[in-house]
């Protein structure tokens, strides 16, 4: 009974079938966003460059079936202190308060860029 109410829920697609697996995963994103979001997704790139391929570098070293979940932990805790350099770097370097805005401001990059990624 369980196992015939969750295979409804379950979507059994080959890999090698691009067509349906875009059909059943893929989410399309409105232009309107990705015309809104562009720019700070740019940025947050470009920002978020050096952190995020470089745990890469060093995850892709070893074969490991836990790849993403390592990646997230090490973000997870790299990020804060990583976000920490770049605002006192800025805050010292021109003296500038409003340095701290980037608390906000580089997550947002960073989000923006996972809204106008495409999924597949």
């Amino acid at each position: 009974l369980l196992n015939e109410e969750l295979q409804k829920l379950v979507y059994e697609v080959d890999n090698k079938d691009i067509d349906s697996v875009k059909r059943h995963f893929q989410t399309q994103v409105p232009r309107w966003k990705i015309i809104m979001l562009s720019l700070p997704a740019l940025l947050g790139y470009i920002l978020h460059f050096p952190l995020y391929y470089a745990v890469i570098a060093v995850v892709r070293r070893k074969n490991n079936d836990h790849y993403d979940s390592i990646v997230v932990g090490i973000l997870f805790f790299l990020y804060p202190i990583y976000l920490g350099f770049i605002i006192a770097t800025l805050f010292f370097t021109t003296g500038c308060v409003y340095s701290l805005f980037l608390l906000i401001i580089m997550p947002f990059m960073a989000w923006s860029i996972l809204q106008i990624k495409e999924d597949v």
